[in-house]
């Protein structure tokens, strides 16, 4: 009787300890096996809201027909930019600091590429603008007209020192929309925003901007804003929106 009992306790730890064994096998290959969470970070950059965007808040200052500038506003940091136009007013060779080195490294790049791209124009204070908007009127016929591609003193981003007008020898240094036909152009609209700038004046963007295509005129804002502002396919008045929404 002692023996019977003795073997069955003994066959109830084997099963006991098998049992331990297995559970505890079991729960090491399903550890091994576990999928780790899948990984979101493509869906948070979709995602991203332009209020997330990080940037110095500075370089968004809005100039348009809505929102002007005092007759006395001039940058403090107005520093000279290279690879200019010739023939053109020495006072309109500054942009500030921030956007002076970008530019002059996009178009020291641009030129290794072997494009040719001067600035034409940067910074103007308030009374050159006066001067160069009374000459549009005087040409176009009509205040109306002159302000469909001319900025009204006051109005115009040139004077923030954050703007400038592009062109190249290709097209005698004029300002129009062949410049976006080119080869120049066209890398230009691709490449700008990796050195923080946009083209402020887009082809369908002209009931929102209040300017007829510009594809010579840059704005700079800065390459966190750039970038959210080229994939989004947006203008700066709506990157603007859109932060203000969601703030």
């Amino acid at each position: 009787m002692c023996k019977i009992i003795k073997y069955t306790v003994y066959i109830l730890l084997t099963i006991i300890l098998l049992t331990a064994i297995y559970l505890t096998l079991t729960h090491d290959v399903n550890d091994k096996l576990e999928i780790p969470a899948t990984s979101n970070t493509n869906n948070q950059n979709q995602g991203t809201k332009a209020l997330d965007v990080s940037g110095n808040q500075e370089m968004l200052i809005l100039v348009n027909k809505k929102n002007e500038l005092s007759p006395n506003y001039k940058p403090d940091d107005l520093t000279k930019v290279n690879e200019y136009a010739p023939g053109r007013d020495e006072s309109t060779r500054y942009m500030r600091k921030e956007a002076s080195e970008s530019i002059n490294l996009m178009l020291a790049d641009a030129k290794a590429l072997g494009f040719d791209i001067v600035i034409t124009t940067a910074f103007r204070n308030y009374n050159l603008q006066k001067i160069i908007f009374e000459n549009n009127v005087l040409k176009s016929g009509s205040i109306e007209e002159a302000n469909k591609t001319s900025a009204k003193p006051g109005e115009s981003e040139h004077q923030t020192g954050l703007a400038a007008d592009l062109s190249s020898s290709k097209i005698k240094y004029e300002l129009n929309t062949s410049f976006g036909k080119l080869d120049e152009g066209k890398w230009i609209s691709q490449n700008a925003w990796k050195y923080g700038f946009i083209l402020r004046y887009q082809e369908d963007k002209v009931d929102i901007t209040g300017y007829n295509y510009e594809p010579w005129h840059i704005r700079y804002v800065g390459k966190e804003f750039a970038k959210y502002i080229y994939d989004n396919n947006l203008t700066l008045e709506e990157f603007i929106s859109e932060r203000e929404q969601n703030n």
